[in-house]
């Protein structure tokens, strides 16, 4: 298409109008665009969830060839924003690209969202690698980035967690404490679940035993 016509679809997209963004953007799932793919993974930032989400299914039908590249490039100037990094990790997980090592090292961010997003994201990759830096994570200066660091190694099911879990599973933080005592359950270690006598935990405990 002419490069008067790519204008346009830029316009749209960048458009106040959430209904003339969602088209444009279900538009350049097909259209012959100089630059289509540049363009939604600007767009994968829009304000509107709609938006975002048809940016992604357009992406995904595309395939172009640079699309990694600049999936790639909008993970490392990006990650700060947990829209973009949704985004851009659905589209990167179609296309089979490896994102846990960037994950791994959004763990060690300074933004606190992105700290938790990265551990949940690392909860469902059911890469074993990801367990060495959540366990790491279980001494984050956030309670809730050690919430989610929990429940990623249980959905890892990570046996190298169970000497931290019994330890958080101790220590008296109810908060923390329900969540090891559902990630030991997942990781299937049945033999020293703590608290069986203490009130506070006597019906989680019980239930991770049955």
């Amino acid at each position: 298409m002419t490069t008067d016509h790519t204008l346009d679809i830029a316009i749209q997209l960048a458009s106040p109008d959430e209904e003339i963004r969602l088209r444009a953007a279900q538009t350049l799932a097909t259209a012959e665009v100089n630059d289509a793919e540049q363009m939604l993974v600007s767009a994968l930032g829009d304000a509107s969830w709609q938006v975002r989400r048809a940016v992604v299914n357009s992406l995904i039908q595309r395939q172009g060839t640079s699309t990694g590249t600049l999936l790639l490039r909008s993970l490392r100037q990006h990650h700060h924003n947990p829209s973009i990094l949704n985004g851009v990790l659905q589209v990167l997980n179609h296309y089979h690209i490896d994102t846990v090592p960037a994950l791994i090292e959004c763990l060690k961010d300074a933004d606190v969202d992105l700290r938790i997003y990265a551990a949940q994201a690392l909860g469902g990759q059911h890469d074993n690698r990801a367990i060495l830096a959540l366990i790491c994570a279980l001494e984050d200066s956030n309670i809730n980035v050690r919430y989610h660091a929990i429940d990623a190694l249980g959905h890892l099911q990570a046996d190298e967690a169970v000497a931290a879990m019994l330890k958080i599973a101790k220590s008296g933080d109810c908060f923390l404490a329900f969540a090891a005592l559902d990630t030991l359950k997942r990781i299937g270690d049945r033999t020293k679940i703590p608290l069986l006598e203490d009130e506070i935990f006597h019906t989680s405990a019980a239930n991770t035993l049955s």
